[in-house]
Formats: structure tokens, sequence, C-alpha cells
């Protein structure tokens, strides 16, 4: 045939088959592989270099990169001219758009030339835009060299053509490799992320180093890349606070809106490679449909075949590219979502004051709605995209199937409206649910801070009932949320199984009854390839759908905390701004008043009555005025007042900015150093430093510790006794040279001589406030420390009033308390820490974490874990209904198969028996699924939900005492919150998607062996390479998740920790320290899940890539053995491996998304599995008479302890003798042992020699029956969530008429009558401390026991409480043995005896009258 003249001026696309074969006009490849790219970058190459100007980072004008760059893309340049000018001398290769195409060509390159060395000078990484338009001319090249060689082989132009192909991909290469520069001091250094170009990211290839190590080694977080500097949690805070800004506090879903407004760059950057994806998702039934047409035509050219080879690689590999970059800016989105709501979480964590808190809590906040809003946004773009398939799937099938198609669309926006009402429901469901986990992890935080007392109190096991109780009704909630969930599941997947059964049904009636048509083999498995692609997106619609829909109810309730804070600034000053006190005395004179109230009131809820009334009252600077009054009278509520934490009459808030040192009654400690918490935000000033820890009596308790000043205190302070925690927040607040200190009863857990000392060397006329002139409130009961204040303020039943001093000072006003001798004060006693502090940090590493082996190469124990505690019979039914759903499923293709072909031979003969039976494999796929969700949802997640959670809750509460001082309560909580979360919602999900893909999975594999014989040769290389790339990214993803969800223990902690201490970070005006601190935290927390969600996009990409691979290998092997292959075989393959494709590629996302979910198994399980029990032994022990002791003798000879065996004591050889009935005081001076001997008592730390009670060695009993079988009264009360009459009487043994008694003999009576009487509610805020100390006594009158410890009961009280106190003691335990620990020793003349400790050993044991004379240590206790 001779090839008609103008045939290549035509735009084709294909030139007629006379001219060339299976080949492009040349008008076609000027126009569109030439012209429209170039065009296209002409016009976007100004806004990238006016981006790259705006943004520009400092980086080197030449490097060798940059050398190579220029030399290829001018040569490049020189390479067009060079082509258009022997274009332009061949009229057979020239077109109307041959000279316009050359042009642009040579343009665009020098726009590219332009556009690589401004990226190069100002950039971190290589130029998007040109690497992509590079990567297009490289692909058009190829076609349009290939054209020019087959027309002139050998020729000028076409080597031209050959060259430019090859400089081209030589720039795509330079392009991509990453730009290496130097980072400048104090410059935070590039990730690789950042400097990689658009390939390298495309393919994840940055993440091999990281790959390479995790393979190699056990990696810690600080292995891992850091974050990209547009991921940073302070820049997407920043962004989301302004965008929050502009809506008021009753705008609906404003939170929503500034987050997508904030985010919106980021995230309609994956919306063109979504549209991508879609489109190469459908190029693949319209090549199947040409396949299976080709291999039916045995008069088609073998060139087709080849250019089908070529057109499944282009589509897979495309689908492979598409679907990397659009899961990579996805994973960016919900990095910056998360890292923005954390941030903006804890910044009103910080400025939300105690009178605004309402029912949402940050913690809850952080566990559960963040994570879901993380896990719904990423299945964003699906929500639209889904429709879109949806659509196009519809058109594509109507082509093939004529009105038959409108059976599954039918059938499809059915389901979709469903899932529309669902998800309503689905959303207030959760937000059920969501409330009854909020009550449980509420009971599980106020568990976890008074962990300790309620264990001396005997009380952990009552504590785990009733939060196992708050388990139970969360379960029962969730039931509502996932049946709801059952039906979504059924409504995304019935789908996929009844639109082919319907739209085969429709057509078979229309071909029968109207066109008299047959359903031909093509026809058939692309009209199951276009109903799969129709009904796939219904099913991630539907799934989609609810969870989007959901993230608006958990936003909600963040913008609802997030508006508790109503009169706090979003602003944060610079902690080092504030004028500071000098060490030097001041010499100006202020005469305005440092705190002035003018006829205020004050109270904590609006709905309750003012606890201070008309308050007017002028605090002058420079002055020391302290507070005095009763248990309970408002001094804690009147320094509060002052720095505006509470309810005013006149609307006041705060100070203006002033910053205040200020120290709570239960001092707020972080889990640091003592230098750390003494430094706060302030900058470290050696001197200083140095004065304040002798002022404060540190010095010399840091020198003889082994870490001195980096000694860690623990959580809450718990490897400090209560004194040592007080002066270490007191060093604190003198560090920080605030012009204003309020001191809330701080020396109240001091023995007499600190006392007398540290308020010497701070208020006395020498003191360092009085020579720097600060203003100085304080609350105190001790007279020491009130001769030393120039005004007292009495506050009594709500009314503040001045007192002037008597004749005799103010002892008058203390009653009882003898005034001190006017004696230099002598330095405090030589104190050592307790030594908990030397508990190794460690030890908590080895309760929360795998060992190194199990990091890298898993554990199958803990699938047996979770599946045992999901049940076995359960389990066993959703494996047999699984099987059996995806058999029917996958089975039913096969059947078409049969029928196509019988109907190919036999024109619907057996038609109706076909529709049948595919009908019956539809429905009774629809059943097994029902019946697989069913075992799931509403059996196996409640067990493992109940048993799981038990197991946890039974190891934390019967931990041993060291473990909570060696253990963060942020860790802890991070199981119950964070991994039950996973359990109870993420785990379940992907275990059952990764179930259920997995033997889908299987059965296409068969049935792809079956049909496609050739391709067998290539499984066992199929097999090599995922077993190579599983092996390869498993050992790295698996310790990846593990420190993903290990760093978020830290983060818990600095929001419990945050929450606890705001008032004292707000008095100290440190918020913007600690948002720093807490933005290093999130982005910590931050880098292994963002690196865990690209990891798994790698993996994505690295299976569509075999798949791509798989695909053009049968492709190749069809076209090579065309006669080898019927039509049928080749359609069902294809289906096969289409479907095959997609569902391995949800396998390996299910596996991974279950993987990491599994992680919060493997916690759980090393928690309960290696924390170390107080009761471990408790099997091999003598059970105790149920009426011991009886009489309450106690015997202790030569008994030596120490926190942990092995481990210095902190008891040595200490032996005394108390017969029953005697009261014995305790005393010593803080650190002295007085605590470790209670504790060595209750067996509690690890205790040698004997201790005998009641004729029993305690040693073979355990601390939990210890605890329950002795009352005890602990320094730190206790109070537990519940009404009054449960925390007084929590065993439910007495009667009301008791309770009330109880109540009235401690004088809390009137208290509670006020707040509602004994069946309300208590409100912890609302009680103070000596109330509370006086409730706790009210509780050990409840318990009849005939031993009683007191461990500092009275610290916090008034005189007259104190004696009150006293007075009980002697009455009414009398006839019970009293081991009381004191500081205070107004009292001790009426105990017994007194056993004097010092630096852990007995130094005296008689009776006070004897130890009370001379200068006996007891004696100089008692100055």
């Amino acid at each position: 045939m001779t090839c008609p003249p103008g045939s290549d001026r035509s735009i084709g696309p294909r030139v007629n088959p006379a001219c060339r074969a299976f080949d492009f006009t040349l008008a076609f490849e000027d126009v569109v592989l030439a012209c429209v790219p170039a065009a296209v970058f002409l016009l976007t190459v100004p806004v990238s270099l006016a981006r790259i100007v705006r943004r520009r980072h400092a980086a080197s004008w030449w490097s060798w990169l940059l050398a190579c760059k220029t030399v290829a893309l001018t040569a490049l340049a020189a390479d067009h001219i060079a082509l258009a000018v022997l274009r332009q001398q061949r009229e057979g290769l020239q077109t109307s758009a041959s000279l316009p195409a050359d042009i642009l060509n040579v343009l665009a390159t020098a726009a590219a030339l332009l556009l690589s060395s401004a990226n190069h000078a100002w950039s971190t990484r290589p130029s998007n835009l040109l690497a992509i338009y590079l990567s297009v001319l490289v692909l058009g090249g190829i076609p349009r060299a290939r054209t020019l060689w087959t027309i002139e082989p050998n020729g000028a132009a076409a080597a031209t053509a050959v060259a430019s192909v090859i400089l081209v991909f030589s720039a795509v290469v330079f392009e991509s490799i990453p730009q290496v520069r130097r980072t400048r001091e104090g410059e935070e250094p590039v990730t690789p992320e950042q400097t990689s170009g658009f390939w390298i990211r495309a393919t994840f290839a940055w993440l091999l180093p990281t790959f390479r190590l995790g393979y190699s080694k056990v990696i810690a977080v600080e292995d891992l890349p850091v974050m990209d500097a547009g991921l940073k949690s302070q820049v997407t805070h920043a962004q989301l606070a302004h965008k929050f800004s502009r809506y008021a506090r009753h705008d609906r879903h404003g939170l929503v809106r500034a987050c997508l407004l904030a985010n919106l760059s980021t995230l309609g950057a994956a919306v063109i490679p979504r549209l991508c994806l879609t489109a190469f998702t459908f190029f693949q039934p319209l090549l199947l449909d040409r396949t299976v047409t080709w291999i039916g035509d045995t008069s088609a050219s073998v060139n087709v075949g080849k250019g089908l080879i070529g057109a499944w690689a282009l589509v897979m590999l495309g689908l492979a590219i598409s679907q990397s970059i659009y899961q990579y800016q996805s994973s960016r989105f919900v990095s910056k979502v998360r890292g923005s709501l954390l941030a903006l979480t804890y910044q009103k964590t910080l400025q939300t004051r105690v009178v605004e808190q309402g029912k949402v809590t940050a913690v809850s906040l952080v566990g559960t709605d963040i994570e879901r809003i993380v896990a719904g946004f990423r299945v964003l773009h699906e929500v639209w995209a889904s429709l879109l398939d949806v659509a196009i799937a519809t058109w594509l099938l109507e082509r093939k199937m004529y009105l038959a198609c409108i059976a599954p669309v039918i059938l499809v926006f059915g389901f979709i409206g469903l899932t529309g009402r669902l998800s309503v429901a689905a959303n207030n469901a959760q937000q059920r649910w969501i409330g009854k986990v909020q009550e449980r992890l509420r009971l599980t935080t106020s568990f976890l801070d008074g962990v300790k007392s309620l264990k001396l109190l005997g009380l952990t096991e009552k504590m785990s009932t009733i939060i196992q109780s708050a388990r139970v009704e969360e379960i029962k909630a969730s039931e509502g949320y996932r049946r709801v969930l059952i039906g979504m599941l059924l409504l995304s997947n019935t789908p996929l199984i009844l639109a082919p059964m319907v739209t085969f049904a429709v057509y078979v009636i229309i071909s029968v009854y109207w066109k008299n048509t047959t359903l031909e083999v093509a026809q058939a498995f692309t009209s199951l390839a276009l109903i799969a692609l129709l009904a796939l997106p219904v099913v991630i619609f539907t799934q989609a759908l609810p969870s989007v829909v959901e993230c608006i109810g958990c936003f909600d309730r963040i913008q609802e905390f997030c508006h508790y804070a109503t009169t706090a600034s979003d602003a944060f000053d610079d902690p080092n701004d504030c004028e500071k006190c000098s060490v030097e005395p001041k010499t100006d004179q202020q005469t305005q008043a440092a705190v002035s109230f003018r006829n205020e009131s004050f109270k904590w809820k609006e709905t309750e009555p003012a606890v201070l009334h008309n308050v007017s009252i002028d605090i002058q600077p420079g002055k020391i005025t302290a507070l005095l009054g009763p248990v309970g009278s408002g001094k804690s509520t009147l320094l509060e007042s002052i720095l505006g934490e509470t309810l005013s009459s006149a609307s006041r808030q705060g100070l203006d900015g002033q910053r205040v040192s200020y120290c709570a009654q239960e001092p707020w400690l972080e889990d640091s150093t003592i230098r750390a918490n003494i430094l706060g935000a302030s900058e470290f000033d050696a001197e200083w430093y140095r004065v304040v820890k002798d002022a404060c009596g540190l010095t010399n308790e840091i020198q003889h510790l082994a870490n001195k000043d980096d000694t860690r205190v623990g959580s809450k302070g718990a490897n400090l006794s209560g004194g040592q925690r007080l002066r270490v927040a007191l060093g604190r607040a003198v560090y920080a040279r605030n012009r204003l200190v309020l001191l809330d009863d701080i020396f109240s857990g001091l023995d007499e001589r600190a006392v007398g000392s540290i308020s010497q060397r701070l208020l006395g006329p020498n003191g360092l406030f009085r020579a720097q002139r600060v203003t100085v409130v304080l609350a105190t009961q001790r007279l020491q420390v009130l001769n030393h204040a120039d005004t007292v303020l009495c506050v009594d039943n709500g009314v503040v009033s001045i007192r002037e001093p008597q004749n005799n000072g103010y002892a008058n006003l203390l009653h009882s308390i003898r005034p001190k001798k006017d004696a230099a004060v002598e330095e405090a006693g030589t104190e050592t820490l307790d030594t908990s502090d030397d508990v190794p940090k460690e030890a908590a590493n080895e309760v929360i974490t795998d060992d190194a082996r199990q990091r890298m190469h898993g554990d199958a124990s803990i699938y047996k874990y979770y599946l045992a505690a999901s049940g076995y019979l359960a389990v066993g039914g959703y494996a047999l209904s699984m099987v059996l759903w995806m058999f029917f499923a996958e089975f039913s293709t096969v059947w078409v198969k049969w029928w196509s072909e019988e109907d190919s031979v036999h024109p619907n003969r057996r038609v109706g028996v076909y529709m049948g039976i595919y009908a019956l494999f539809g429905v009774l796929g629809a059943l097994c699924a029902c019946a697989t969700a069913s075992c799931q949802f509403l059996f196996m997640i409640s067990r493992s939900g109940f048993r799981l959670h038990l197991d946890l809750l039974t190891a934390t509460e019967k931990s041993s005492y060291w473990f909570f001082t060696s253990v963060t309560s942020g860790e802890i909580m991070n199981r119950f919150s964070q991994d039950m979360e996973l359990i109870d919602m993420a785990l379940p999900i992907a275990f059952g998607n990764y179930a259920s893909t997995a033997v889908s999975c299987l059965a296409q594999l068969l049935v792809l062996l079956v049909f496609s014989r050739y391709l067998a040769i290539a499984l066992p290389l199929l097999a090599a390479t995922l077993y190579a790339v599983q092996r390869f990214y498993l050992r790295t993803s698996r310790q990846i998740r593990l420190l993903g969800i290990e760093a978020k223990a830290a983060l818990y902690t600095a929001f419990m920790d945050s929450e606890a201490g705001a008032v004292t970070i707000r008095a100290f005006g440190w918020q913007s320290h600690y948002q720093h601190h807490a933005y290093r935290l999130i982005d910590t927390s931050q880098r292994p899940v963002h690196l865990q969600n690209c990891i798994q996009d790698w993996l994505t990409f690295v299976l569509d890539v075999v798949m791509a691979a798989v695909t053009v290998l049968l492709i190749a092997i069809v076209v090579t053995w065309r006669a080898k292959f019927n039509a049928g075989s080749v359609g069902i393959s294809l289906v096969m491996i289409i479907g095959f494709g997609s569902s391995l590629t949800r396998l390996i996302t299910n596996w991974t998304a279950m993987e990491s979910s599994i992680g919060a198994i493997s916690c759980v399980k090393a928690f309960v599995d290696r924390t170390d029990a107080d009761d471990s032994g408790a099997s091999k022990k003598e059970a105790l008479d149920p009426a011991w002791p009886q009489a309450g003798a106690v015997q202790l000879s030569h008994v030596s302890a120490s926190y942990r065996e092995g481990e210095r004591n902190v008891l040595s050889d200490v032996s005394l003798s108390v017969t029953p009935h005697q009261h014995i005081a305790i005393c010593g001076s803080s650190g002295s042992g007085k605590t470790s001997l209670m504790l060595a008592t209750l067996q509690m730390i690890h205790a040698q020699g004997e201790i005998v009670i009641d004729g029993v060695n305690v040693s073979q009993s355990d601390s939990r029956t210890l605890c329950q079988r002795i009352s005890v009264i602990p320094q730190d009360a206790c109070i537990m969530p519940g009404t009054v009459r449960f925390n007084v009487d929590p065993w439910g043994a007495k009667s009301d008429e008791d309770v009330q008694r109880a109540l009235e003999r401690v004088g809390l009576a009137d208290a509670v009558s006020s707040r509602g009487g004994i069946s309300v509610q208590m409100d912890v805020k609302a009680w103070s401390a000596g109330q509370r100390q006086l409730l706790g006594l009210a509780r050990a009158m409840m318990k009849d026991a005939r031993i009683l410890i007191l461990d500092e009961a009275s610290s916090s009280v008034d005189t007259e409480t104190e004696n009150t106190i006293q007075d009980i003691i002697d009455s009414y335990f009398k006839h019970v043995t009293v081991l009381a620990i004191m500081h205070r020793l107004n009292h001790i003349e009426r105990y017994d005896k007194v056993a004097l400790f010092d630096s852990g050993r007995l130094m005296a044991y008689d009776e006070p009258a004897n130890l009370i004379v001379g200068s006996s240590f007891l004696a100089e206790l008692k100055k």
C-alpha cells in the first residue's frame, strides 16, 4: 500500500497504516507531545520563580551539580535548535505545528535553565515543576524519536531526536539529586525529605538510609530523620491559630473550617495526583477490553499486541506513581493537622483556669479525638473522588451493558443514601461512646495521680473495680456504635457482591426478551472489571464518609475545650523579658500597693456562693504579709484570687501580666532533675543558684547524691519526701526573682529546725526577700514564720481582716503554739534525699518496650495473646464465615467464565441456571459477610476489650511501690488511653480488613495460576521479591511503630503535668517556655508517626511496581504465545490481576495498619508480663487470720530496708518494740527514714530482718493484705472520684449515721452540708489540703483496724484543727496502736514514746520527757 500524501499533517492521532505500522502522526506529536507541555511549562515558570525568590534560602551559587545541570540543559537547547534546522530542511518532516513546536521547545529549555539555576541557589530542594516537565518531555520524546527514525533510519534528524531524549533524561537525573548544602551555625539541619527532588520523594527513595539503619540495628527516635520544616508543630500551630482567631466562640464548626483553610495548600496538593489515579484506574478496563478483543481476533496485527504491552506498562506505572504522590501528600496533610491540633490543645491547657474547666479534658482529646480526626482526614479526598469514580464507571458500564448499568447504579446510590443516614447515627453513637471513654480516663487519671496513697490505704483493688466497671459501661456504649459500624461495613461490602448479580440479571432480561443477544466473553469480563470499579468506590465511600463525619464531632469537642479559656490571651511572652529582682538591695521606694482589692468577692463556680466576701485589702510592696485562718477558711482561695484563678465580682483577670513566684500547698514538680525544677524557665546563673540552694537548705542534701543537681525528682516528685518537694518548689520561687511571691503553707511539711533556718534566710531581717524588697504573701500556721510578718490577714468564714501583733507577737493568734526563742537559727541538719531517686530510669523502659530482638523480628505470641483475649470460639466462627464469604465472592468470576463460554457456543441455552447459581453466590456471600462482621464486632471486640483492659488494670494495681517512682504516670496513661483506643477501634478494623483481603488475595492468586498457567513460571520470582521486600520493610517498620507508641508517653506526661501545674506556670509567666517545650515533644512524637506513614506508602508503591511487572509479564506471555490462550482465560486472568493488584495493595495497607495497631497489644502484653508486682509471691505466702491483727503489737528486729534489692539501704539495723495500744511518735528531719519505716512495715520496699505484728512475720504476707488490715493516713491526702460518703467509707461497711458522726467529729459536717450532703459528688478543687487531711482521718475512723499509721496527718492544718486531730487520736484511737510520723512537735508529750531517726538509723527510742532535755537532737528539732 502507498502512503497517502498529507497523512502526517492530520492530527490523527494514528497515522495511516500504509505509511507506518502502529504510529502517531507528526502533527499529533508536534501539537500534543511538544507544544502543549512547553506552553504549559512557560506559563507556570514565572509563578515558580516568584515563589522561589519570595521564600529563598541561602545556598551555594556554584557546585558540580549545578554545572552538570547547566551543561545538560545548554546542550539540550542546542540540540533543539539543531533539530529545528534539520526539520526545516526536510519537507517530509514538516507540519504546520513543527516550527512553533521547535521554537517553544527552545524557549522552554532556556526557561528551564533559568529555573534550575535560581532553584539551586535559593531553594532547599530541586524544582518539582522542572522535574515533571522534563519527565513529560522524556515520555513525549521517545515516540517522536521513534517516528523520525521510522521515517528516516539513520538520518540526522532521528539521531538528533535520540540525543535529545538522552539529554533530557540526564537532566531529569541531575534534577532528582538532592541539593546538599552546608548548615549555618544556629540553623536547623535540613532533612533528606526537604532536599530530595520530585522523583526521590515520589518513589520514597529518601527513606532507604532509614531502612538500612533499621535493618542493621535497634533504632531510637534520635536516629530518625527530623521533621520537615513545613511540618513543625510551631509553624502549623501558628497557621491554625491565625485562621481560628477569625471565628467567634459560637461559630458552628469554626475549628474545622480554620483547620482546612490553614492547610489548604497541602490539602490541594493531593487533588491532581488523585485525579491522575482515577484516570489510570479507568484505563485498565479499557485496555482489558482491547486485549481480550485482540486475543479473540486472530487477524489482528501483532504490532497491536506489542503496543498493548507498552500501554499496560505505562498505565500500571502511572497508577503506582500517582498513588504514591497522592498518599505522600495525604500523609503530609494529616501530619500538619495532628501537630497543629496537639499544639493548640496544649496552648489552651495552659490558658484554661480551674474555674473555666468543663467536661472535656486535654488527655481525652489527645488520646481519642485527635487520633480519630487524623484517621478520618487521611481518607478525606476519597469522599469526592469515590463519587467521581462511580460516575465514570457508570458511564463506561453503560457503553458495555446498555440499560443494565442502571441496576448497579440504583443499588449503589441506595447504599450511599443509607450510608449518609448511618453516618449521622454513627456520629451520635460515637459521641456517647467518647463520653464513656472520657469518664474512664478521668477515673484512671485520678487513680494514677493518687496510686501511692491508694496503695497505702489498701484501696487499689476497690478503685480498680470502679475503673473496670466504667470500662464495662464504655464497652456497652460502644456496642451501639459497633452495630452501626456493622451496618456500614455491610453497606460498603454488599455492593461488591450484589452489583455484578443484579447487573447480569438485568442484562439477561434485556438480551433474552428485548435485544436477542448473548453474553460475549470480552463484554463479560470488561463489565466485571467496570462493576468492580463501580462498587469499589462505594466501599471506600461508605467507609470514608462516616470517618469524615465523625471528625466534625471530634473537632467540635476540641473547639469547646478551646473556648473554655475565655479570659486568656493567645500571646505568649518571652520568659526572659520581664523585670527581675536583683540580688542587691533595692533603694527605690514604691508607693503603689502590690495587691489591692476593693469590696470584691470570689468564688469557684457561678452556681455556688462566694468563698470570700467583700475583700478590701492593700498589700504594700516589699512587705511580708501572712495569712492565718482555720482549715477551709479560704486562705488558698485568696492566694489564687490574687493570681486571677477564681471568679471575681469585679471581673478581675489577675495581675495584668505581672510575673509571680507561686508555691501551691501541694507543690508541683516535673519529672526532671532538681536543677531543672529550680530553674524552671529562667536562665542559669551559677552564683545565684548557689545562694538559692543555701537559703532553701538544699546544698548539703544535693552534695550527698551521686548525680548531684542532676538527680531526677520522679513523677510528681515521687523520689523526694514531702518536705524535700516543698523546698525544691520554694527554691524555684526564690530563683525566679519575681517582685511578688505567694507561698501557700509551704512550710507545713518541714521540721521545726528546717522551718527556722529557711524562714530566717528568706524572711528574716537579713533574708533574701527583705534584701530585695520582694512582696511576700504567705499562708502559714508556723509561729516561727509568722513572727517575720509585717502584717497578718486573718481569714475566717469568708471574711478577711487585718490583725495587729500583741505584746507577745502573734502567739495569741496561734493559741497553743509556743513562741520560738530569739536565739540564732542553727544550720539545718544534714539530710539526704530519699534514695528512691536512685531507682534506675531504665526500669520503666524495661516494662514499656520490647527487647531488641522482638523489636526487629516481631513476636507471634502477641497475636496468640490477642486471639485468646478475643475468645477462640468467636475467632473460629469468624474465620469460617470469612472463608465462605471470600469463596462465594471470588468463585463467581470463574462461574461467569463458564457461563460466557457456554453462551458463545449455545446462546442463552441454560441462562436461567447460570443466572440462578450466580445470584445464589451473591446472596450467600452477603450472608457470610454479615456473619463475619457480627462475630468480630459484637463478640471479639467486646471480649478482647474487657480482657485486655482488665489485665492492664490488674498489673497496674498490683505493681510494686517502687514501680510508680520509676515510671511516669504519662507512660502508664499511654497504655490506658492510646493503646486502648487502638485496641477498641483501629486494631479490629485493620484486623478484619487484613483477614478478608488476605483470603481474597489467596483465592485470586489460585484462580490466576489456574487460568494463566505460564504465569506460574514467574511465581518463584514474585514470591522471592515479596519476601525480600517484607523482610527489608518489617525490621524497620516494627521498630518505628513501637517508637511511635512510646514517643507519645512523654507527650501524655507533658499534658498531664502541665494540666496539674497550669496555675503555677501561669503565675510565673512561663507559658511561652512550656509551649516551646511542647512543640519539641510534639515534633518528637510526630517523627516516627509521619515516617511510619511514609514507609507504608513506600511499601504500597513497591507493591504497585511489582504488580505492574507481573501485569506486563502476563501481557507479554499472552502476546508471545497468543495461540495457546483463549479470550476467556485471558479475560479472567486480567480481571483477577486487576483485582489482585488492588487487593494486594489493600492487603499490605491493612497489614501495616494492623502491625501498627498490634503494637498496642505488644505494649500491653509486655506491661502485664514484666511489671514487678508487690505480691508476686503471694501464692506461696501464708494466709492470715481474717481477724488479724487483734492486739496491735509491733516488733522490729535488726530491720534494714532498700527500695529495691541490691541498692543501698534507707533503713539500717532498726530495732524497736511497740506494745498494743501504745502511741509512738516517729520524728526526724526530712529524709531521715521516717516514711521508709512505714513502707518497710507494710512490705512496700525490700526489707531484711524481722517485722512481727501480733506474732506474724509480715514478710510472709503481701503488702496489699497488710494495707487492707492496717489503717494508714498518708501525707498526700487521697480523694477518690465519687460521693463524700464513698470517700469516707469506701468499704461500704458503715451506715450513713456513722459517716455523719465521723464528719462531725473531725469538724467537716458543716462544710459537707453546705455542699449538698454526703451523697453529693466531691469536687476536689473545692476542698483545701487541710480539709482533705481531715477527711482522711474520718476515713480511718470508719476502718476497724488495730494499728493506725499517720504520715504527717496534721501538716496542712491550723493549730486549732491540729489540737482537734490530736484529741481524736487520744480518744477515738485510744485502744489502737498508733505510729505517727510528724514534723510539728507541739503535742509530742502526749505520745507514749518517741522514735527519733536520722540518716536511716534509729537514734533514740524513749519517752518524750526523757528526750526533750538539754541539747538533745529532739530538742533541736523542737526549736
